[in-house]
């Protein structure tokens, strides 16, 4: 009878534990560990920021190697 007793209480111990610790680790703080997100994709190249490869992207990286444009 006694081993019945603790063998409950230790599997209740394990399965508190557990569910704390899940929910512990699935909750949601709100922060967003610094990323932002846009929806958009990240594409090299794309100086002007229009989501398009284009001859305006050579014109932009041009004026910015000449130094007629700030890089930002």
């Amino acid at each position: 009878m006694d081993k019945k007793i603790v063998a409950i209480a230790l599997l209740a111990a394990i399965i508190i534990t557990g569910s704390s610790a899940a929910i512990l680790l699935t909750r949601d703080d709100g922060s967003s560990d610094g990323v932002t997100e846009t929806g958009r994709v990240l594409v090299y190249g794309n100086a002007n920021n229009d989501d398009y490869l284009d001859e305006r992207d050579v014109e932009a990286i041009n004026k910015i190697i000449d130094g007629d444009e700030l890089l930002m």
